[in-house]
């Protein structure tokens, strides 16, 4: 071991001199470190750095036993660096005994310390000790902490290169923590070894203060191992001082004679002595692989780190959550891999030994493949060409390389796979030849141009493919590799493969793209390409868009069964295109063709669903408040008017519909990014306040002007997103609005207008102190809209009454001035005035022709039985029982109900007629009765089929209080009748309504 680096006493006193104010700040924190290093204390407190100018002791420190440096009990601590060291001791000694606070001397040591050779130590604190002030005084100076440093070595390492001594055989654990977090251009930090571990890190901070031992860390490298032992020992201010770093045998076997226990990890080296070491009081720490096959009874074991941990773990270090999870998707949270990644900027590019040793044919076939399946013999024969021998004995070699430290390939179940692509690339792309480029070429059309057997069943089988044996005899992870490789080889073949000869890559991949994707462009070829679709379109961006736009042409396009509604439960089968065009809209060379295939496709497509149609996807792409394109705002405005509007006016339409401000704050799905291609880098998310509000005024503006197209569903769709509007905007189509032709907008849409219009001014009237409502002068010019566009028709201008429950009027009732009952009244009121203006000027015809319209044609009958016109328009809503509205049997069933309820005699005086009136006539006449006795006593009286259509049609079998003695009968008539869960809804009905005292 090197020695030229021990620290002396006179290197002690030089350092002093020359680095005074750093010394004031690290000899607290130098002698804290060595009592740690060489005992136990019960309490110790030195504070150090700009800690020392607090105020009161240098240092308080309790401990049980002490040695020829630190006192036993209870001591205090004064520390000087002054040239003049008598002055200090003398002045330092005197302020504590004059005022040694709540210090019992008596009981207590005084130690002052410096690091300054103090010729008088001895002298001064004998005379001191003389006084018997103080239990004991005593004294430290720079020869006293070079012996001290002398049995402390990991003190000594540490203090010998902060003061520039250094030696590379030995590193304390700062140096050697240091060393490991700037591995990387981006600082590492503690939380990428030690997140999710806490309960390993105590394990084995438990272990190092327990007796000395042998401890195996386990982990998937031996590298996270290490870094893992380093960070849990770095934060742990009691084992720190203890701790070295070793790296030779020689340095090893000095260190093992020191007599205070060490914490010794060996590092590039296999350490004799183990045993010997542990024997002498020291902890040996040996971090290893986890396939490392030595059983030990003491170890601690660390899992893979879970994939939110590790994001988690690079966040800390400073990388944005894009970045962090772009790494872990890159090295599938290896840490070798991780520190070798191009995002964290790697200081020192470490070569594993595979590299240069191993079969590069091996190797660059298995990171073509990427992943395959061992199930799948068409899988291993691929494999097996690509490598250019048999497969066993391809496997055999794979076996031998999973052995190699660092290794880039495993076994996972049947699968096998390279545990980092860009890392594996990174490492081997200089191998890759023209050879390798031939090899490729013998399998990706037989593996990527396979057919998928599944589209020939029917949807809601397909998901049963595999039992019905309709499965692709290439596995998907194999496919998936081969497209990503593609993708892959496009971005930085021809930058990084230095043996191409005339070999142009990206020529070459899209030649083999254009081949595969003009095979058969079906929606059956489509389909089975599946996910591999979003790697070829990126590998190959203008033969992807070719193929598509060829099978979307005609007005019955070959793409268009891939569009067709699937159901809730059989997936999506277009998604694959929808994230492939994503991929490449971030190009902005594509971009204006990838808007018109999507403004195309959301005209083939049918789904409902909002999330995954074509139109979404436009959506995303042109949002305005955040970039999830290339293109700035002025570049999405130009293709907008000039490619979009021109060509797919109505997607256009909804286009800038969905691109309007939410009222109550929006929402964004990000859109799928290129893997490898560089298109969506560097690219700020954000968005200026001047750049959103323009370009949101502009779409507001363009949507006012493209109403003109179309003002009968345009002004309406609009008028309903009128609140979304910019204010300029607003006001130019309120102004549209107001000037538009009666004979633009029909009946219908009018009446749909008013009913939006009515139902803005009403809410914004009704929460007008509400930080979201409309001013006073906004509400006011809609409410003139409102007022020209009403129809002047009394039944069209009164039908809002009827199909709302709670209805919107143009002045609301305000509930805070009103209780329930109240309200409830002058609704009513509000009806039955309409009932009575529309009954005088259009007759029963006009009562008809509402109840038959309306949406809630029970509140008609209800409102009629209530009214003065009941006794009028009796006879007209009871013919209605024989219509074959449905409205129109609602509202007179409803009218049946109030008015039985109301009057017991008039149902015995109205049932005369059923006698005389049909048998349809009569079943609803009875449904429209109370579901008590009564009916059940007028039921008898009627004929079988009678009864039979009340039971089967029946939504009334809730019984009253007072009819609950009746459940078992009405129960035992829905079964009667099939009814079975009506039986037991009514059942579970009467066992909540009956009280538990009742039992």
């Amino acid at each position: 071991m090197e020695t030229g680096w021990f620290v002396t006493a006179n290197d002690i006193k030089q350092w002093t001199e020359t680095n005074k104010r750093q010394a004031e700040g690290l000899v607290p924190k130098l002698v804290r470190r060595l009592i740690r290093a060489s005992c136990k204390p019960d309490y110790l407190h030195f504070p150090s750095g700009d800690s020392i100018a607090v105020g009161g002791w240098d240092g308080t420190l309790e401990v049980l036993e002490g040695n020829e440096f630190i006192p036993s009990g209870f001591s205090v601590w004064e520390f000087g660096t002054d040239e003049s060291i008598n002055k200090k001791f003398e002045e330092d000694f005197q302020k504590r005994t004059d005022n040694p606070g709540d210090i019992n001397p008596s009981e207590t040591t005084f130690v002052f310390a410096t690091s300054r050779i103090w010729k008088d130590k001895n002298k001064k604190c004998s005379e001191k000790n003389k006084e018997k002030f103080w239990k004991r005084v005593r004294g430290i100076n720079a020869n006293d902490l070079e012996n001290w440093l002398e049995q402390c070595p990991s003190v000594h390492r540490w203090f010998a290169s902060l003061i520039g001594k250094r030696t590379g055989s030995i590193w304390d654990i700062e140096q050697a923590w240091e060393s490991w977090t700037c591995g990387t251009s981006v600082k590492a930090t503690a939380e990428l070894v030690l997140n999710g571990r806490s309960e390993q890190s105590e394990s084995l901070i438990t272990k190092l203060m327990g007796v000395p031992s042998l401890i195996h860390v386990k982990a998937n490298s031996e590298n996270e191992a290490y870094a893992f032992a380093l960070a849990t020992i770095a934060k742990t201010e009691d084992l720190a001082p203890r701790a070295l770093i070793v790296k030779d045998q020689i340095s090893w076997n000095l260190l093992l004679e020191t007599q205070n226990s060490l914490i010794l990890i060996p590092q590039g080296f296999t350490p004799e002595n183990r045993g010997y070491a542990k024997q002498k009081g020291h902890f040996v720490i040996i971090p290893v692989n986890s396939t490392d096959s030595r059983m030990t009874s003491n170890e601690i074991i660390i899992e893979k780190m879970p994939r939110e941990d590790r994001i988690r773990a690079l966040q800390s270090m400073g990388l944005s959550k894009d970045q962090a999870e772009k790494i872990y998707s890159d090295t599938h949270g290896f840490i070798e891999k991780i520190r070798r990644h191009e995002i964290l900027g790697p200081s020192e590019q470490l070569i594993p030994e595979w590299v240069d040793c191993f079969d590069s044919k091996i190797l660059t076939t298995i990171m073509i493949v990427t992943k395959w399946d061992t199930r799948k013999e068409k899988d291993k024969e691929a494999v097996s060409i690509l490598a250019g021998i048999p497969y066993d004995q391809l496997e055999d070699k794979l076996y031998e390389l999973t052995s190699f430290k660092d290794t880039p390939i495993r076994l996972v179940g049947n699968i096998w796979q390279i545990i980092s692509k860009k890392d594996l690339w990174s490492l081997i792309a200089c191998k890759i030849n023209r050879q390798t480029i031939d090899r490729i070429e013998n399998v990706v059309f037989d593996v990527l141009g396979e057919s998928d057997p599944s589209f020939d069943l029917p949807p809601e089988e397909r998901w049963m493919a595999s039992v019905k044996g309709a499965v692709p005899e290439y596995s998907d992870e194999l496919k998936f590799g081969l497209a990503d490789t593609l993708s892959l080889l496009s971005a930085f073949g021809d930058r990084e493969c230095k043996n191409m000869g005339e070999i142009i890559l990206t020529d070459r991949v899209d030649y083999w793209v254009r081949k595969l994707l003009t095979k058969d462009i079906s929606a059956r070829g489509w389909y089975s390409f599946g996910r591999n679709l979003v790697p070829l379109a990126e590998a190959a961006p203008e033969s992807f868009l070719q193929s598509l736009e060829s099978s979307m042409e005609g007005n019955d396009p070959s793409i268009g069964s891939l569009f067709i509604e699937q159901g809730a439960f059989y997936g999506c089968l277009y998604s694959n295109m929808m994230w492939a065009l994503e991929t490449i809209s971030w190009n902005l060379n594509y971009l204006p063709r990838v808007s018109l295939a999507l403004a195309r496709l959301s005209e083939i497509s049918i789904s409902k669903n909002s999330s995954d149609n074509p139109l979404h996807s436009l959506k995303e792409i042109y949002i305005g408040w955040i970039n999830n394109t290339a293109a700035t705002h002025e570049n999405r405005v130009k293709i907008i008017d000039t490619v979009l509007t021109k060509n797919y006016p109505e997607t256009t339409w909804k286009l800038l519909i969905s691109l309007l401000p939410e009222n109550h704050g929006g929402s964004s799905t990000p859109i799928n990014k290129p893997t490898y291609h560089s298109w969506a880098e560097n690219l700020k998310k954000e968005v200026t306040n001047k750049d959103y509000y323009q370009y949101i005024n502009y779409v507001a503006d363009k949507l006012v002007d493209l109403v003109d197209y179309n003002p009968k569903s345009r002004s309406l769709e609009l008028v309903k997103n009128i609140t979304r509007l910019p204010k300029k905007s607003f006001y130019k189509f309120i102004d549209k609005l107001l000037t538009i032709k009666n004979d633009e907008l029909d009946d219908k849409v009018q009446l749909e207008i008013a009913d939006e219009l009515r139902s803005i001014v009403s809410m914004h009237k009704k929460y007008k102190e509400r930080e979201w409502a409309l001013p006073e002068k906004t509400i006011d010019k809609l409410e003139e809209v409102f007022n020209l566009i009403i129809s002047d028709d009394i039944l069209l201008r009164s039908k809002y009454l009827f199909d709302e429950y709670i209805p919107n009027f143009i002045n609301p009732i305000i509930r805070l001035e009103t209780d329930n009952k109240k309200h409830d009244e002058i609704i009513e009121n509000y009806r039955k005035n309409a009932l009575v203006k529309i009954y005088q000027v259009k007759g029963t015809d006009g009562i008809r022709k509402l109840a038959a319209e309306c949406k809630f044609p029970d509140i008609v009958g209800t409102v009629i039985a209530r009214s003065e016109l009941k006794s009028s328009i009796q006879s007209e809503v009871l013919d209605w029982l024989e219509n074959i509205d449905k409205n129109l049997i609602t509202a007179s069933q409803y009218f049946i109900l109030n008015c039985a309820v109301v009057d017991e005699g008039w149902v015995n005086s109205v049932s005369n007629q059923c006698n005389t009136r049909s048998k349809d006539w009569v079943a609803n006449f009875l449904l429209g009765l109370p579901f008590n006795q009564n009916i059940f006593r007028l039921l008898s009286s009627f004929e079988k089929d009678i009864t039979e259509a009340y039971w089967k049609k029946t939504k009334r079998y809730y019984l009253n209080n007072s009819d609950l003695e009746m459940i078992n009968w009405v129960v035992e008539q829905l079964l009667i009748n099939e009814r079975p869960l009506n039986a037991l809804n009514a059942t579970c009905v009467f066992y909540g309504s009956i009280s538990l005292k009742s039992f």
